[in-house]
């Protein structure tokens, strides 16, 4: 009975017991299911920028113009995340940049406001909408985004720049998108395979053949881009000249209708500071000849629809101001298709302007073309000329 009674009294023996059941309590409180792991967070992202100054960056020397300014009012950013979507804004508000000729161009006194140039974008506005499904997803792995939508609302671009200053900003975007888009020296990701839309590894996942891997979820998720934009107002403007995309509309109008259609001949004109190779610009072969093709027809057809004298008026003199910088096989092509019986009628007013000219000038050249001219316009008969012999009678002695 002793020997019973001490086993039952033995500290060691019962302490083991219950060290296997705090142990067992343990394990159930490590299996126990927290939920402030998987709970779900918003983020509320806010960011106003104001009065920001930046330079599109290029390669500047002494003889090359400087970089282009930017110059942005305000910018403003926001997000709204939430566990199914993310919302995002972008406002900018508005967007100047300015650019400068080649210090070493030199102008007339009266055109030194044309050394710096400016592009204006009034306002921009992107919006973005990322969706987002934890369809079939366990706790631990992260939602599908299944669709990303973003809508474009550009504002008006309006600016006066010259031929160099285009070429400037043009230069200057060109280093921009080269940057960004250097893949020789991008950083590369840790991990050196991606993961599909099942949540795995592309080489492990089940989907997975020999001929090609289980697609990402960038690569089948849904995307939409609708873009609008209010206008452009953009002038390229040089000493005396300007160009506009909507030049040929301008001939309408009754302030500036003669200037425009003197300034058709400006773009096939022969420059010595733009439009050149020394420029870097190209320049394509008959550029002149596809110019005056493309916009000849509809000039004629402008010509023969309107009834105001001044439109026709400017018509002629835009037509006029291409010729001389045309070859005759180009125009001959066209006076041929012409109808030569509306000409006829003009020809003795010619003939009255030409006719003074042909006496004594001091240029002799006038009266040489004049009477070219008349050349033109008068076409001569052919007459037989026979040669002189003398008179035959015909009657015997015996008749008379």
């Amino acid at each position: 009975m002793n020997q019973t009674l001490l086993k039952k009294e033995n500290p060691a023996e019962v302490s083991q017991p219950e060290e296997s059941k705090s142990s067992s309590l343990v394990e159930d409180k490590k299996s126990e299911f927290d939920c402030r792991k998987y709970r779900q967070f918003a983020v509320t992202v806010y960011l106003d920028i104001q009065n920001v100054l930046g330079h599109l960056l290029k390669d500047c020397t002494e003889q090359y113009p400087p970089c282009p300014t930017v110059a942005l009012d305000r910018l403003i950013f926001e997000m709204n995340k939430r566990y199914s979507e993310t919302q995002l804004q972008v406002v900018v508000s508005p967007l100047i940049l300015t650019t400068s000729d080649d210090p070493n161009h030199q102008r007339p006194s009266a055109h030194q406001h044309l050394h710096t140039g400016f592009l204006m974008l009034s306002g921009l506005q992107m919006r973005g909408d990322a969706m987002f499904s934890a369809e079939e997803r366990s706790l631990d792995e992260e939602t599908l985004e299944y669709a990303w939508l973003v809508e474009l609302t550009v504002g008006t671009l309006s600016g006066k720049l010259t031929t160099p200053q285009l070429q400037n900003i043009i230069t200057a975007l060109e280093a921009f998108v080269f940057t960004v888009e250097d893949a020789e020296n991008s950083l590369r990701h840790p991990r050196p395979y991606l993961y599909c839309y099942h949540g795995t590894p592309q080489p492990q996942c089940p989907q997975t053949t020999s001929e090609h891997f289980c697609p990402t979820t960038d690569t089948i998720k849904y995307k939409m881009v609708r873009a609008s934009l209010d206008g452009i107002s953009l002038n390229l403007v040089e000493s005396g000249t300007i160009l506009c995309f909507q030049l040929q509309e301008l001939l309408s109008d009754p302030l500036i209708g003669m200037e425009a259609a003197h300034n058709f001949g400006t773009i096939v004109k022969d420059h010595n500071y733009a439009l050149t190779s020394h420029t870097h610009a190209n320049i394509r072969l008959l550029h002149k000849q596809r110019f005056f093709e493309s916009v000849v027809g509809p000039l004629v057809e402008l010509f023969s629809t309107t009834n105001d004298i001044k439109t026709k008026s400017c018509v002629l003199v835009a037509i006029a101001s291409l010729l001389p910088w045309l070859t005759h096989i180009v125009l001959n092509a066209h006076i041929q298709k012409q109808n030569a019986s509306p000409a006829e009628r003009h020809t003795s007013t010619l003939i009255s302007f030409l006719m003074p000219l042909t006496t004594y000038h001091p240029l002799q050249t006038v009266g040489v073309k004049a009477l070219e001219c008349l050349a033109a316009l008068v076409t001569l008969p052919v007459s037989v000329i026979l040669p002189y012999r003398n008179e035959v009678s015909f009657f015997t002695a015996e008749e008379v």
